[in-house]
């Protein structure tokens, strides 16, 4: 079997099926068949056949997956060369391929002006493609020929090839139809470069299954679909899910997740099964020389450990082995080994890494078989399962790309003004506080001129963007006069500093934002990029900025100006300037929302739609603690109780939602806010009990206290606690309720929390800029643009439609539905933070200064437990 005989047999069983959505454009299986098939015979008809390479030069389309199929019906391999790479990166692909041809459009191939590979034009040679027959054609291909060449990074400055069997590929897809039911593939998002493995399952595994095809620019775009209420399943990296779900929920249709390419936190998971109606969430790790995926998790809800990789896929052997190829002991780190029938062959044309990488397997008493050494770091649980523990060299996974650093190194090195350069992926600490639940990793590039040398970063970034694609280039670039070395002469890349906030790596001068509205975009760009500071002239991908930032700039833009722009507006724009002049423009448009500003205070002031639903649910279970949002930080150090104290009143007193309670005016709620509100603090030292019986203590006493009620009528709507456990040893709480705060909010509540505490314990007090608007005047903004006549329109429109309704729509269940709902269950996300010395980002201090215990966070639980 091949790895696209699957897709044949389901077009020749129902040839009317959708096989493909593209836009609003719908494919069927008999017309993809006809299609690839005619490609197919003029491909052959050029001398394509088995193990030739044939480049794909197409960007994501209904033309892309033709060009797959038409390549591999004709017995060729595939090569994918995604047209938004660097002219000289897709030169030295085909070189490296040999590919002899290219399939692709007129338009991509003139306009990248490619050399070494005859085009095949589907619009300049439509004609002759056109006359060829509908049938297969004829192949002598084989399960042991190539099916297609993935370049990934290499760490010699020069990608590898690796080269993956029919027979790999379509072991793969076996497990993809078993693991996943026809259901679940019956639309599947495919918003995956070719360039990048992912993809094989995105086209592919549907395919196999009679489902479709959506194609997409990326995950992002999601909800501008017109086939978006039709997705079944999303296959992406965490970082891109993150993102799609702070746009909003998922589509109900959603009953599937595959998150892979990075490591995948709980948080996540439990936000993706909040956030929609999926069922399933899956974590799958595997490099590209294993054909996709490795190993498989199936990720329950309330997850409360970091998600495991899970065990192997049938036909996959995984070794965790140390550096003599012998297996560690159960729970000790080893690097993963893999083995199995996904294997590639290797990596084209490059013998020497393939034996390097390639080991023969000392484990299998089969002739020939290998085991693949990943670089990647991992132990086995008690469970039997896999925990992924980072990488063991230097290649890096930054935003879901695996990168070889030495790759970048080795181009940047090159460059003629420098003489060493050095590359790392790191976490800036200065945008710790915003980092996201995909991490926030950059490429921090180190160069050290040659005497004399000239460069400049603007320079650097514009020679590796030639060479490079975008997602290797990197963020930052600092010019060192050397870089720091060890006594053996060696590169000390842990002393390479990281580097200040400054405009060190800008290329364009600073000019000052001249505008409020300029202002205002400059000041998100210093928060989301960590560059201050920020001129007009500024780009934001030159700051940093990528397509995550940039989901984020767009809802803190729209919140600021009450106008949408989608993320890849902000990124189209280039310059504050450019921006604020396409803000101007929007807002000037007829449907532009009035911008979001402070209203005034002399009365009562309304709900936002969300409060009011909250407020109504309340009012129907007002000793329901389900809407209680409790957060539990463990403190190990010295903690000045007093400083902390002060540092939450300051937060209250900062945000008017924390002080505000709900008043029925003339059948109406309203919001009321307080002038100054008293946090309630309950207080307990259990430093006397035995340690075991401390924990148990706590824990029922913090579980006790993060279910008490609020009484949203008479207030508070915030509380706090404060347990004793040792000298060093504390757990602090703070409890709100959700009409007071959410998740996001709470990440801003502690952040100004960390800061407060820190000032106060020094004596003085934080210097927080003044917020130019409050939750409530977004209510007001929120009631007045829905009151308009667009929206009014709307709801009368759909009023009409659904006059009359339809019958209720009785479900059948198993068991009667109780009077009173229940709540016992799973526990839930839980979230704690460190301070310790041992841990990894916290900033501990002697007893005259903070201990800064505001650095790390995990998932906290609404029963108040927590991880040290």
């Amino acid at each position: 079997m091949l790895l696209h005989s699957p897709f044949e047999e389901q077009a020749r069983r129902e040839p009317r099926r959708t096989a493909l959505i593209d836009g609003a454009r719908e494919v069927t299986y008999g017309e993809l068949e006809r299609r690839a098939n005619r490609l197919a015979w003029h491909l052959a008809a050029l001398g394509v056949g088995p193990e030739a390479r044939v480049g794909l030069c197409l960007e994501r389309s209904a033309d892309a997956v033709v060009g797959l199929l038409g390549i591999l019906k004709a017995g060729g391999a595939y090569v994918p060369l995604d047209p938004a790479y660097p002219r000289k990166r897709l030169e030295l692909t085909l070189e490296d391929s040999g590919a002899a041809w290219a399939v692709t459009r007129r338009r991509i191939w003139s306009g990248l002006g490619l050399r070494g590979a005859a085009p095949v034009l589907l619009d300049g040679d439509g004609e002759a493609i056109a006359a060829r027959p509908e049938t297969p054609p004829p192949t002598a291909a084989c399960e042991r020929d190539l099916a297609y060449l993935i370049y990934t990074s290499g760490s010699t400055g020069r990608a590898k090839g690796v080269a993956i069997e029919h027979r790999s590929a379509v072991r793969f897809l076996e497990w993809a139809r078993e693991r996943f039911a026809a259901a679940e593939l019956a639309a599947v998002l495919a918003s995956t470069s070719f360039c990048f493995d992912l993809s094989v399952f995105e086209v592919f595994a549907p395919l196999s299954a009679g489902g479709a095809v959506v194609m997409a620019r990326d995950a992002l775009q999601l909800r501008e679909l017109p086939a978006a209420g039709r997705v079944t399943l999303i296959n992406t990296v965490p970082s891109a899910m993150a993102e799609l779900l702070r746009a909003g929920d998922l589509p109900p249709s959603v009953r599937t997740v595959n998150l892979a390419g990075e490591p995948l936190r709980a948080r996540l998971v439990n936000q993706i099964y909040e956030r929609g109606a999926v069922r399933k969430v899956y974590n799958l790790y595997g490099p590209s020389e294993d054909t996709t995926y490795s190993t498989e998790a199936l990720i329950p809800p309330g997850e409360e450990r970091a998600p495991s990789i899970g065990r192997p896929l049938p036909g996959t052997q995984a070794h965790l082995l140390d550096r003599e190829l012998e297996p560690v002991p159960g729970g000790e780190t080893g690097e993963l080994y893999l083995g199995g029938d996904g294997l590639a062959r290797g990596y084209f044309g490059r013998p020497e890494i393939t034996a390097e990488r390639f080991v023969p397997d000392p484990f299998s008493g089969r002739p020939g078989a290998r085991l693949y050494r990943t670089g990647d770091l991992a132990r086995r649980s008690p469970e039997g399962d896999l925990d992924f523990l980072g990488r063991a060299d230097s290649q890096v996974k930054v935003r879901g790309f695996r990168i070889e650093l030495g790759e970048i190194e080795a181009v940047l090195a090159a460059h003629p003004g420098i003489a060493e350069a050095a590359v790392l992926a790191r976490v800036l600490a200065r945008v710790l506080a915003r980092e996201s639940a995909g991490g926030d990793r950059r490429l921090i590039a180190y160069a050290e001129p040659v005497p004399g040398g000239l460069a400049t970063a603007a320079d650097l970034r514009a020679y590796l963007a030639e060479r490079l694609p975008a997602y290797m280039v990197p963020s930052t670039f600092v010019l060192l006069e050397t870089l720091p070395r060890l006594p053996n002469g060696k590169l000390d890349r842990g002393a390479l500093p990281e580097p200040a906030g400054s405009r060190a790596g800008v290329s364009a001068p600073y000019e000052a934002p001249r505008t409020p509205r300029e202002e205002r975009i400059a000041a998100v760009w210093e928060d989301l990029t960590g560059v201050s500071p920020v001129g007009v002239l500024d780009a934001f991908l030159e700051l940093g900025g990528h397509s995550l930032l940039a989901a984020q700039a767009a809802a803190r833009l729209r919140d600021a100006f009450g106008v949408e722009l989608p993320p890849h507006v902000c990124l189209a724009a280039g310059t504050v300037a450019a921006l604020a002049a396409e803000v101007e423009r929007r807002l000037a448009e007829p449907a532009a929302a009035a911008p979001l500003v402070r209203a005034g205070r002399a009365g009562d002031l309304p709900l936002s739609y969300a409060q009011q639903r909250l407020w109504l649910v309340h009012g129907l279970a007002p000793e329901s603690p389900v809407y209680n949002l409790p957060e539990a930080v463990r403190l190990r150090g010295p903690l000045d109780l007093a400083a902390l104290e002060q540092a939450l009143a300051r937060v209250v007193e900062r945000h008017e939602a924390l002080r505000t309670t709900f008043a029925v005016r003339d059948g109406v709620p309203r919001q009321v806010i307080a002038d100054r509100e008293e946090v309630p603090w309950t207080r307990l030292d259990l430093s006397g009990l035995p340690e075991e019986e401390r924990e148990a203590r706590a824990l029922a006493a913090l579980g006790e206290l993060a279910r008490r009620p609020f009484d949203l009528a008479a207030g508070p709507v915030v509380r706090a606690a404060w347990v004793r456990l040792g000298p060093a040893d504390h757990v602090v709480m703070v409890t709100a309720h959700h009409i007071a705060a959410d998740g996001w909010s709470l990440d801003v509540l502690f952040r100004e929390l960390g800061a407060g505490y820190a000032a106060f314990s020094r004596g003085s007090g934080p210097a927080l800029p003044e917020l130019p608007v409050q939750y409530a005047d977004f209510a007001v903004w929120q009631r007045e643009r829905l009151a308009g006549p667009g929206p009014q329109a709307a709801v009368e429109r759909w009023r009409g439609r659904l006059a009359g309704g339809a019958p209720p729509l009785e479900l059948p269940t198993d068991r009667a539905r109780p009077a009173v709902p229940g709540t016992a269950g799973r526990r839930g996300p839980r979230r704690s933070w460190c301070c310790s010395p041992a841990g990894r980002r916290c900033s501990p201090a002697p007893p005259a200064r903070s201990a800064s215990p505001w650095a790390r966070r995990w998932p906290a639980a609404p029963t108040g437990s927590w991880r040290s």
